[in-house]
């Protein structure tokens, strides 16, 4: 069995670097380089940057406000790669007199946890994979912090833009 992968949408490869292309509304080009020439970091990128592609696109958001999302996104990259390299030998924490103690409701990641915890025993290696490919983009454009019960059909209407602009698996079988 061979693994093929298709082309991130709104992308092109130059010098084995990913860049993100598209048209603007004006008839402009609007490219930016993704810093990454690893195809899984510019997918998880596009999945992250499809949102305000299409607002855009739809000339609901700046190319300047894109821009700026995408250069938060490659610093939250490099920052996490940077811990994961170093991580600190003590933990960060606040005193405790400047903690404040908020009402929290269940955010996204914990209620997906929970699911996956109550749920997912009986899942197949297949079914646990596909269910974790569509939580993740689930979680990256909703935030896993998101209270559930602020979660509107709008921000679902927005995932579902996304998820019908992402790249297909094709999985071919070879018979040798």
């Amino acid at each position: 069995m061979i693994l093929l992968t298709k082309r991130i949408r709104y992308t092109f490869l130059r010098d084995s670097i990913y860049y993100i292309q598209f048209c603007l509304p004006d008839g402009k080009m609007f490219r930016r380089s993704l810093n990454t020439d690893s195809h899984r970091e510019a997918s998880v990128l596009m999945i992250a940057l499809m949102p305000f592609i299409l607002q855009v696109k739809n000339r609901q958001l700046t190319p300047e406000a894109l821009c700026l999302q995408l250069n938060a996104l490659n610093t939250n990259r490099m920052l996490e790669r940077a811990a994961r390299a170093f991580p600190l030998s003590m933990p960060l924490s606040l005193p405790p007199e400047k903690q404040i103690e908020q009402k929290k409701g269940l955010h996204l990641g914990e209620a997906w946890a929970q699911y996956k915890h109550e749920r997912g025993k009986g899942w197949t290696a297949a079914i646990h994979s596909a269910n974790e490919r569509y939580m993740e983009v689930l979680l990256t454009i909703l935030g896993d912090d998101r209270d559930v019960a602020t979660i509107t059909k709008r921000d679902i209407k927005q995932v579902m833009e996304v998820v019908e602009g992402l790249p297909k698996r094709v999985i071919l079988n070879r018979h040798g």
